[in-house]
């Protein structure tokens, strides 16, 4: 007999929003090769906080993006061994952008929608613990929770494509990510409740 794999149902979201608890864990490293896609808006009341990101100490293996409610700036943090890339010397222009409907972040550039900031790393690394969504992971978990409303998020390394999450709602009215890569959904893994749904997509 044959094995009948339960079709995977679910219902398209605009947006999930979290609330600055929760969290979704990629189970992908950051390194020099990953290149991350996403759309994005911030929501009120953040305080400094991480949108996504992994490092093993605060300026050692970092790949991550951060919001700095005092400046109103993001800043996007690349750092193989010690030497930062587009730290946050070189970030000024990354200025009061909170909806972000395209932006792209690799060791040679980052796009804020049509925004470009170019900057170059080779030094290669890969952070100790995998990257995490609205939370920046490091070697004692998630901190620096992040409260926005999130359209899309892709990873690929080396080309390839490895996760392609959208916003959705399974089968039993749950919000989550839909990694159409794997053909799973990821669940907040933070405390809390779930994420807040946003309208179905028509």
């Amino acid at each position: 007999s044959m094995n009948v794999k339960e079709a995977i149902t679910y219902t398209e979201l605009e947006y999930i929003e979290s609330t600055g608890t929760q969290y979704i864990d990629t189970g992908v490293l950051g390194n020099e090769n990953l290149v991350i896609e996403s759309s994005f808006k911030l929501s009120e009341g953040n305080d400094s906080c991480y949108l996504f990101g992994a490092c093993m100490t605060y300026n050692n293996k970092v790949f991550s993006f951060s919001y700095n409610p005092n400046l109103g700036k993001l800043y996007r943090y690349f750092i193989g061994m010690g030497t930062p890339v587009l730290g946050n010397i070189n970030n000024n222009a990354f200025s009061t952008l909170t909806d972000v409907e395209y932006s792209y972040f690799s060791k040679d550039k980052v796009i804020l929608n049509t925004e470009e900031y170019h900057a170059n790393s080779n030094i290669p690394f890969s952070t100790p613990v995998s990257m995490t969504i609205f939370a920046r992971n490091g070697e004692n978990g998630p901190t620096l929770f992040s409260k926005f409303q999130l359209r899309s998020f892709k990873m690929c390394i080396g080309g390839i494509l490895t996760r392609d999450y959208i916003p959705v709602l399974d089968n039993n009215g749950r919000s989550a990510l839909y990694d159409k890569v794997e053909g799973k959904f990821y669940y907040n893994q933070g405390t809390g409740e779930d994420f807040i749904p946003g309208p179905e997509v028509n």
